[in-house]
């Protein structure tokens, strides 16, 4: 076992061995062949990521989408801090949080009143397989297609997988049907 105090110390290179034998040969090559693909991130702030060569990177992806208030807010680590502080329990799918159902209140007191019910996914792929179903449900099978970018990442879920053209795993994987890509 590689321990957590020990992973400051790992070299790019045993880095990339780790990818390749354990996450993937083709996702190690892709992220090799950007500019920063050999470097080591070390710290984040802000929208600002650091490599231990001291590279100032603007990070444009808000790490994917997760991170729109920026790497290491400090309200939110507060935020966190304290919750951890608290001992409270990490939000749980299969138990009553009241956590979730507090933001459920808050969020649809934000929306149009029709606008009620709340839904908080995972990852974006189960986002995009919860809009599916709204979609379908919303319509009724009277619409013949789900429309989609044909150069977009959509994900790795059955339904979400069956639209998400670019992405180089989903190659042959079966089509969910009428869809029509753009």
């Amino acid at each position: 076992m590689i321990l957590l105090d020990d992973i400051s110390k790992i070299s790019m290179k045993e880095i990339l061995n780790l990818y390749r034998k354990y996450v993937g040969a083709g996702y190690t090559k892709m992220l090799s062949s950007l500019s920063f693909g050999r470097d080591i991130f070390v710290k984040a702030e802000g929208m600002y990521v650091y490599t231990s060569t001291n590279k100032k990177i603007l990070d444009f992806t808000g790490g994917s989408g997760v991170l729109n208030h920026g790497h290491n807010h400090p309200d939110i680590l507060k935020a966190r801090i304290d919750y951890q502080n608290r001992k409270n329990m990490e939000v749980h799918k299969i138990v009553f949080s009241p956590y979730t159902a507090v933001l459920s209140h808050n969020v649809a007191e934000l929306l149009p009143a029709d606008l009620n019910k709340c839904f908080f996914p995972n990852s974006g792929a189960e986002a995009v397989e919860g809009a599916l179903k709204l979609a379908y449900r919303y319509h009724k099978g009277k619409r013949d297609y789900v429309m989609h970018s044909d150069i977009a990442f959509h994900g790795k879920l059955i339904a979400s997988g069956s639209l998400a053209t670019s992405y180089p795993d989903n190659e042959g994987f079966q089509k969910i049907p009428y869809t029509q890509s753009f």
